[in-house]
């Protein structure tokens, strides 16, 4: 409610001013060599912006509408932004989603940026629904920890979404600072194994169980859910605590830039703080509704979660320098100090009940760090002049969202600007340690744009993940698209 009232003053704020219109329309016509269901998708979208200049502000607005017709819910609307209401529902953070009806045809609305920026002696301040910039890793940015992630589910490219708050800039002759303020938290989806990783969707809490009902009955051969029922923490009271700020500070040291920041924020998942698990003796072989059979000596339960969102203390560094005069280098680090979250469980069998507590966060302090190297310019001989040829490659411990698991590995990207094409490509390979070995995945993306006609791009996309580890942030699950595509985007 709050955040539907804030964008409702916004609005009308908004409409004193004059403005001027802009936007694109673009249509998608792609194949998912994922689904065994559906395999051809469209998607049709129109993004409309509008600014406006005053004496002392600016007034800017970016609103999305799309129309996906072959493409699963799970890769249209739970992948999808906030809703123009500005509420962003939980429900994509269950341990595991299923791949619900392929086909439908799924209309969304997104509110993507909507602020107003006053600007006055050596500051600016910014309110409303805002994108903040990246740091300078190009696979995912670790300092960039405000901006929740959400895969769309077209590109199979994790997006960093807007934050809504309050931003002021300061510049100053040495030194230049900005500090955030937002009440509200967003959700990351999908969060690379946060619910695995928090005893919800793996087998920790069935063995934990079955140790349980061993001491006091006899050892079930096998243990299974019947039904499963969540509790979200929603939006929150506006106080201290519930709320996510930081300071940033950006100067020039030994000729190389620097970024240094602290936040005192959130993480972008729920965690469980308590689950309760009821368990029922099954003597005789059962059939459920559904079809599935429950052998003999088995136990069934009913679970239910209740989750919340831990707060977090956050340093980060963002340091960039020149090798030469064509190649630069960069390095990115997160340290994160969890909040000491606990999670209570309660099993309940033959009128006993076992409490029991597990920490969530089982290191004191979270590392996430990025390395790059980055030649642009010229290849003496070749057929590409001064900015039209990148070529890079980073090192990183670990991948967007993931803070239960470390997955070092290495990415190399390619972008090549020449006449009427652009072509964009990415390649990172990833290892996580699952059981006690590591596990290999990898993600493939790249796009060739062609710009020579008027007012029209016509874009060749594809994208592919591969880990046949669940546990692995590349893993995807089906009717998630791996894809190759054709679009154009026109624009007015």
């Amino acid at each position: 409610m709050k955040r539907t009232l804030f964008f409702f003053v916004l609005l009308i704020f908004s409409s004193a001013v004059l403005f001027s219109w802009g936007g694109e329309f673009d249509y998608l016509l792609g194949y998912n060599y994922e689904s065994e269901d559906v395999n051809l998708f469209q998607a049709i979208s129109t993004d409309i912006f509008t600014d406006a200049q005053t004496d002392y502000g600016y007034f800017y607005g970016d609103f999305t509408a799309s129309f996906f017709h072959g493409i699963s819910m799970d890769a249209s609307s739970v992948f999808s932004n906030p809703l123009l209401t500005c509420e962003k529902k939980n429900d994509g953070m269950l341990p595991s989603y299923p791949s619900l009806m392929s086909g439908m045809d799924r209309f969304l609305l997104n509110l993507n940026e909507l602020y107003y920026e006053y600007s006055f002696t050596d500051y600016t301040l910014r309110f409303g629904r805002f994108k903040l910039q990246k740091g300078s890793g190009n696979i995912y940015s670790p300092s960039d920890v405000l901006s929740s992630q959400s895969l769309f589910g077209i590109d199979g490219i994790p997006h960093r979404e807007a934050i809504d708050g309050v931003l002021l800039q300061g510049f100053y002759d040495y030194f230049d600072m900005e500090v955030y303020f937002s009440p509200f938290t967003k959700m990351s989806f999908p969060t690379s194994n946060t619910m695995l990783k928090t005893l919800e969707g793996n087998f920790y809490l069935q063995a934990y169980a079955t140790n349980f009902i061993s001491q006091i009955d006899f050892t079930p051969i096998a243990v299974i859910p019947v039904k499963s029922e969540y509790s979200f923490q929603q939006d929150y009271p506006l106080d201290f605590h519930t709320s996510n700020f930081g300071v940033k500070f950006g100067f020039s040291w030994f000729d190389i830039l620097w970024k240094v920041a602290y936040y005192r924020d959130h993480f972008h998942f729920q965690v469980p703080q308590k689950i309760t698990q009821k368990y029922t003796k099954i003597s005789t072989d059962t059939t459920l509704d559904g079809g599935i059979t429950i052998p003999a000596s088995s136990v069934i339960y009913e679970s239910q979660s209740k989750l919340i969102i831990p707060s977090r203390n956050v340093i980060t560094i963002d340091m960039q320098g020149n090798m030469t005069d064509s190649t630069i280098y960069y390095f990115e680090g997160a340290l994160f100090i969890p909040e000491d979250v606990n999670t209570i469980l309660s099993l309940e069998y033959n009128g006993l009940t076992q409490n029991d507590s597990i920490k969530v966060f089982k290191d004191p302090v979270i590392a996430k760090c990025l390395f790059g190297i980055e030649y642009s310019g010229d290849i003496t001989g070749w057929i590409f002049e001064e900015n039209e040829f990148t070529l890079g490659m980073e090192l990183f411990n670990s991948l967007p969202e993931e803070y239960f698991t470390y997955s070092p590995g290495f990415d190399v990207f390619l972008r090549v600007n020449k006449d009427d094409f652009d072509l964009e490509t990415l390649a990172a390979v990833a290892f996580t340690k699952i059981n006690d070995e590591w596990k290999f995945g990898t993600s493939i993306t790249g796009n060739l744009i062609y710009r020579g006609l008027d007012l029209v791009d016509v874009i060749l996309s594809a994208s592919w993940n591969y880990s046949d580890e669940k546990n692995h942030p590349f893993y995807l699950q089906k009717d998630i698209l791996n894809k190759i595509a054709i679009s154009a985007i026109g624009y007015f």
